[in-house]
Parts: structure tokens; sequence; C-alpha cells
């Protein structure tokens, strides 16, 4: 049977309601004091889009476009935020009313170089989701296309957007689907979208089984130049761990010359200091090496003995890969619980977001971080940029990763919070 939406999130972030404590034991946190400034941009209003849980994107113009999983009338939207003086103007691009059209979009969005925007959504079409296309019309509005409307067996509840290759082609993952003697429901698959004269063409390139390749993949993939998709999924690998559904599992599939598709197990989760149920995508550096985060374990002793999650790196080491501990969260002011991609500057700093910890007298569990990681000569140390209150016009819970401007400025989404309670898109700047 299908997973509910409310069912999903009990699901993917079990550890929300965990007791967070003291801060981890890797690394020590720079001082409460933060030089940085934390704007809210817009709070969304629920008549036109509420609780975006996905990242935003930039055009050449300098207006922000994501996504928004649900609306007080309707099933999500996609946005535009344009800076207008002092104030961002919202405009609703397309409503997702018709459940052909997709409904509950949860992943951010990405676009081409014409200018067309591109994303999925976890339900509508004939039953398990959509990938869909908006296009901008010469006489000003957007044109929604469905790209494909899956199915089950060729995949379910996509809770990750997509990515671009240079012929065009798109990949993604769903939660679910594949074979659905997978947990009744599939344990979900990796696919290609190619265009052709005649529509848009899937490709399932893995099935996922549930055992030692991972199961329910639930973040965008990564692309190399040779054309190598690396990702992870929230469960699966080791079996014997984490109540017997595995930890989750770091990935790569590899293009065979003959066709179809090999995948390697990068790593398997243990539970332990390596973390458990990663459940954001993979980046990469000049050198090779990934980078990503788990939403939960690392301290056993933190977040009602479950953990607060970790950040990772893994090095190509033969024969295998190699995965190194950057930081274990903890609570509190440490942040806990990360749900959003990784980010990497020219300088090999990391950025990213905690769903949990921060300020615990404001929300149970605390209202979520924006942090920093800077490499130094005794490992890696955290810097805490903006730790939500939920008071005011500020948001809380972030669920998507963040983005950079020109100028070095950080922009990311809240699902919660803000002015109407309906989340919030946030600028921080150093």
């Amino acid at each position: 049977m299908k997973l509910t939406p409310s069912l999903l999130a009990q699901r993917l972030f079990r550890a929300a309601n965990f007791a967070l404590a003291a801060p981890a034991i890797i690394l020590t946190l720079a001082t409460p004091a933060l030089t940085q400034t934390e704007k809210v941009l817009y709070s969304f209003v629920p008549s036109s889009g509420q609780n975006p849980v996905g990242s935003l994107i930039f055009d050449s113009a300098g207006n922000l476009y994501g996504a928004t999983n649900s609306v007080r009338s309707g099933q999500g939207t996609v946005f535009e935020l344009s800076p207008s003086g002092a104030d961002w103007n919202q405009t609703v691009l397309i409503d997702f009313f018709h459940t052909q059209d997709g409904a509950n979009p949860r992943a951010g969005l990405i676009s081409d170089a014409a200018g067309n925007l591109y994303g999925t959504t976890e339900a509508g079409g004939h039953c398990c989701g959509v990938a869909f296309e908006l296009s901008p019309l010469s006489g000003g509005g957007w044109k929604e296309t469905v790209l494909h409307s899956f199915g089950g067996a060729d995949g379910d509840s996509p809770q990750a957007g997509l990515i671009l290759d240079s012929s065009g082609n798109l990949y993604g993952t769903t939660e679910l689907g594949g074979n659905l003697d997978c947990a009744s429901s599939g344990c979900g698959v990796v696919f290609k979208l190619s265009p052709s004269s005649a529509g848009w063409k899937e490709t399932v390139l893995h099935t996922f089984s549930g055992h030692a390749d991972g199961s329910y993949p639930l973040s965008p993939l990564l692309l190399d130049s040779s054309g190598n998709l690396y990702g992870t999924t929230a469960d699966g690998g080791d079996v014997h761990v984490c109540s017997g559904g595995g930890c989750g599992v770091a990935f790569e599939l590899s293009p065979l010359s003959g066709g179809g598709w090999k995948e390697t197990v990068l790593h398997t989760f243990t539970g332990g200091l390596d973390g458990s149920n990663p459940i954001t995508g993979l980046i990469r550096d000049s050198a090779g090496n990934l980078y990503g985060t788990t939403y939960a374990a690392g301290d056993l002793s933190r977040c009602n003995l479950h953990g607060c999650g970790t950040v990772f790196q893994l090095s190509p080491q033969a024969p295998g890969w190699k995965i190194t501990n950057l930081q274990t969260f903890g609570g509190g002011q440490n942040g806990a619980n990360p749900a959003g991609a990784l980010l990497m500057d020219a300088a090999g700093n990391l950025f990213g977001t905690t769903q949990l910890g921060g300020n615990t007298g404001a929300c149970f569990g605390g209202c979520g971080t924006v942090f920093e990681l800077s490499p130094s000569a005794g490992g890696w140390h955290e810097t805490l940029l903006h730790a939500f209150t939920a008071s005011g016009k500020d948001g809380y819970q972030p669920l998507g990763g963040l983005i950079f401007d020109s100028a070095g400025n950080l922009y990311g989404t809240t699902s919660l919070g803000g002015a109407n309670g309906a989340g919030i898109v946030y600028e921080v700047t150093p």
C-alpha cells in the first residue's frame, strides 16, 4: 500500500521529536555571538503557497524560483520572487490544482539555458507523481508540460529534484516504486528522461532491492564528467542495523559499454559514528571527494540516543572509498538533523542547514540552524551562522539547502514560521 504523505513525513523525519541535548563531542562550536545577519525576504501567505521544503535557484536577472508543498486551496505552487527596492514580490507561476498536472512538490527546481524550469511532484499524475517542465510564454505567463507521469512499477513518489546533462536528458530518483514486492510499495528507482520527437521517454536505470544496494532514495543525483551518477538512499544496506531496515548507503551508477548501468555501493552506513539515514544528495570537490550529511546517528548519546546526524566526506582510495566524519551534530546551538544538501565555496568551506537545534527554548528540539564548516589543521571547525527563532517574522525548520549569490550571500527557505506561519525565504549576509 502506498504511503500517505503524513506517514512518509513521520518516517523521513522520525528524529524530529527526539530530546536534544548538549553540543557534539567532536568539534568545538564558535561563539554564539553571531556576526552574520539574517533577513526575511518573504513570508508565505497560505492562500498563495505554504511550506516550501526545497532549495531555491536564481536566474540571470536576480529573481528567485522555488516550489511550495501545499496551498490553502490546492496542492502546491511554483513561485518566482523578484526584488523590488527593499522588498521582494511573489508571482505564482503555477498552482497544482488538477491532480493530472501533479501535486505537492517537495523538491527544488532546475533551469536550462532557455529559461525553462524542471521539477517533480510527489503525488498526482496517473497515481504516483510527475516530472514537469514550465516554459515562459512570449505573451506572459507560463505553460506546464507533464514530461512523465509515474505509474508505480516505473517509480513512485519522487521526493528529489532533477539534474540535466549536456544532451538535455534529465535524471532523478523516486522514493518508492520499482519492484512492488519490496515492502509492498517498492523501494525506489533511479530514472532517466530523454527528449524525442514523440515526447519524453523514461528509462529505469536501477531498481532498488531494499537489501545491500539500498532503499528509498530521497535525494537528487550528482553527475560527473564521465557520466557516472552518485546518490544516497535513506534506508537499506546492512539490514541487520537500524531496526532491521538498514541505515542507508551512498552509491555510484556507471553506464556500461554494452548498455545498462552498474551500481557500486561506496559506503554502507552503520548507524554509529558514520551516521545513518542520509536524505540529502552528494556534492563533489575538484579532487573527486564526495560530501554529504546523515539525518541521524553520529553521537548516540544525543537526540534521545538516536544521534543528531553527521557531515561526512567520501574519498576515493583503492580499492574502494574511505569515509571521514567531518562533523557530529549534538543538538542545542550545535544544530541537529540536517535535511538539506550541502554547498561548497571556492575556498572549500561547506555550508548547510539543520532542521532542528539552535534555539531550543523557542521550539521543542530547536528551530533549526544555518552553519559553516571550515577545514583547518586540526580537522573541521563549525560556525553557527544563524539560529532560527520562530518569533516575529523569522521561520523555523529549514528542510532545503542553500544557494549563493555573486556577493557570497546565502539564500534558503524554512518550511514553517514567518509572519503567517507558512514558511519564509531568507538571506544570510556574512
